[in-house]
């Protein structure tokens, strides 16, 4: 057999597979040689469509493998039975097994969810945006599991800009410091925050995936002339100030750059 199963914690607190080395060994037995999908077998010689959670074997194999005796596999397995970790059937060659609670600990559709889950999601931090909602899903549907929910990719910021597909492009960390280097008196979290406003109250605006940078890129240029003209923070200027301005403690003026940016939608482009 091929593949892995999961391990579900409450196994520790069970005490009737947690009863004796012996009876462990016989649960993993079983967990290990359920099937996870539906198959064709053979069952007191007729055709059956095994179902995931079942296995067809004996006590003389479970014996052999787990090296114990077949009178001990035989009250084993009444014992699971009787508790309903188990159903069972049996004939003169073999009995038919069904872990009862595979469904809820096991199922062949979260194994292909994990697997795929790492192929193909686009993680990210919030859980709230349609596309970085399976990051975690086995770890917020299925508690007390010895599952390790894929991390968010190291280069990702969690800043999402909605794009007009109605996903979101994850702002890699090693852009926002390509930009901090290239456009110094600007903070370029906060500028990707006004994007994002900007964005969703434009929803007619929003860029592709492959135009998004570009966006990005010319948004901050401006932010840059206007910074470059009206603000210096962090250094207080020792010119007298006038009457009606006050440049050193005033913001570059967004609504003119929004006007700025629409002007130039069509340069820009998506």
């Amino acid at each position: 057999m091929q593949g892995w199963v999961k391990v579900h914690r409450s196994m520790m607190d069970n005490q009737i597979i947690m009863k004796s080395p012996d009876h462990l060994a016989v649960w993993m037995f079983l967990l290990l040689h359920a099937t996870h999908k539906e198959q064709p077998a053979t069952f007191k010689g007729k055709e059956i469509t095994l179902k995931p959670g079942q296995l067809i074997t004996g006590r003389k194999m479970i014996a052999e493998k787990i090296n114990i005796s077949e009178s001990k596999v035989h009250r084993v397995l009444a014992l699971f039975e009787a508790e309903r970790l188990i159903e069972q059937q049996t004939s003169n060659k073999n009995r038919l097994i069904y872990l009862s609670a595979w469904d809820k600990q096991q199922s062949a559709e979260q194994q292909e969810q994990q697997v795929n889950s790492k192929l193909n999601n686009k993680t990210g931090k919030s859980e709230r945006q349609s596309e970085h909602k399976q990051e975690c899903i086995i770890e917020n549907e299925i508690k007390n599991e010895i599952i390790i929910c894929p991390e968010q990719a190291p280069d990702r910021s969690g800043i999402l800009l909605p794009l007009v597909d109605k996903s979101f492009y994850d702002v890699p960390l090693s852009l926002i410091e390509q930009w901090k280097m290239a456009y110094p008196s600007v903070n370029i979290e906060q500028e990707l925050q006004k994007m994002i406003a900007w964005l969703n109250a434009n929803p007619t605006r929003k860029r592709t995936r492959k135009g998004i940078e570009r966006f990005v890129v010319s948004w901050l240029n401006r932010a840059q002339d206007s910074g470059g003209r009206y603000v210096q923070q962090s250094v207080k200027s020792s010119a007298r100030p006038t009457g009606f301005t006050n440049f050193e403690q005033r913001d570059y003026d967004f609504i003119e750059l929004e006007k700025q940016l629409l002007d130039a939608q069509q340069l820009d482009g998506s």
